[in-house]
């Protein structure tokens, strides 16, 4: 429901949407809001993933990532052997 009015909240009400979470990440809800979010945000997003080991589930957000933050994401999933992964984040790079 809160997805249906993100282009109209501030870019600083959706970062405090994503962060707010005890826990695991609700991806469904950062797939949806990934268009409406910053680069710095999803910059955040994916350093906190990786800092917990979450790789494998960032696969939808390639689009909306800016290129350092997919070097950074490319290298782990090299380092975790995930090929595939690193195939299909290869045609945003």
């Amino acid at each position: 429901m809160i997805v249906g009015l993100a282009p109209f909240l501030s870019r600083e009400t959706l970062e405090q949407l994503v962060f707010r979470h005890e826990g695991e990440v609700d991806m469904g809800m950062i797939s949806a809001l990934a268009p409406f979010l910053s680069k710095e945000t999803m910059g955040k997003l994916v350093d906190e993933q990786l800092e917990k080991g979450n790789v494998g589930n960032l696969s939808h957000q390639y689009p909306f990532l800016g290129r350092e933050t997919m070097r950074k994401l490319v290298k782990k999933l090299m380092e975790n052997e995930d090929f595939d992964s690193v195939q299909n984040a290869a045609m945003f790079l």
